[in-house]
């Protein structure tokens, strides 16, 4: 681009004062696919990462993520406690992608989630009693975007309040939250289980 370059633009997007426009999903798609590239992009406020050749999986995982993410609640963090109200599962945006891609593809594409998810939570842990907030935020970021897809809006929005803490280099908030964090992983994997009967065990 002729003046500022896809990073400058999203660091831009995300200082506008209004919500909505400042919180507008955002998918990298790049050439460069080095390492490293991914956290440059995702550090910089980029909500999700493709590199080229475009896999046709990943595209549609992303696709599906970017069409069920929730508007961001804008009540501050004292007028309402984290994940206040949100239900643990949304079945009715399981439903919805049931229509648009089948039953089929959600419980292959939540089976790949799953196959990460016990080293990622560890690696979350242990980024939490090392005390390294980036490593947390970085970590806790895809697991929020991955399950909040599919309708595990607490989920999602506990890992965004673990983001905050995060990005505010708050690490008592952050501790308190990563230790709540399994708890609430095992109680929405038990009612996926529940909806999704396909899919697999987790280690």
């Amino acid at each position: 681009m002729p003046e500022m370059d896809g990073l400058e633009a999203t660091r831009a997007i995300r200082r506008f004062e209004n919500p909505e426009k400042a919180n507008i999903y955002i998918i990298a798609m790049t050439a460069n696919a080095l390492m490293g590239d991914r956290d440059t992009c995702l550090s910089a406020g980029m909500n999700d990462y493709l590199p080229k050749p475009i896999d046709q999986k990943k595209l549609l995982n992303a696709l599906t993520k970017a069409s069920n993410v929730a508007v961001p609640d804008q009540r501050t963090d004292t007028e309402k406690p984290v994940a206040e109200e949100a239900p643990k599962l949304d079945t009715s945006m399981i439903d919805q992608l049931e229509d648009t891609i089948g039953a089929e593809a959600i419980g292959t594409m939540l089976n790949m989630s799953l196959a990460d998810l016990p080293a990622t939570v560890a690696l979350i842990q242990a980024a939490s009693v090392a005390g390294d907030l980036e490593k947390i935020r970085k970590e806790v970021h895809d697991l929020g975007s991955n399950f909040g897809s599919y309708g595990a809006t607490r989920l999602c929005n506990h890992a965004r309040a673990i983001e905050k803490a995060c990005r505010d280099d708050n690490a008592v908030v952050a501790g308190h939250l990563v230790a709540a964090l399994p708890k609430l992983v095992d109680e929405t994997l038990h009612l996926l289980r529940e909806r999704v009967p396909t899919l697999e065990s987790v280690a």
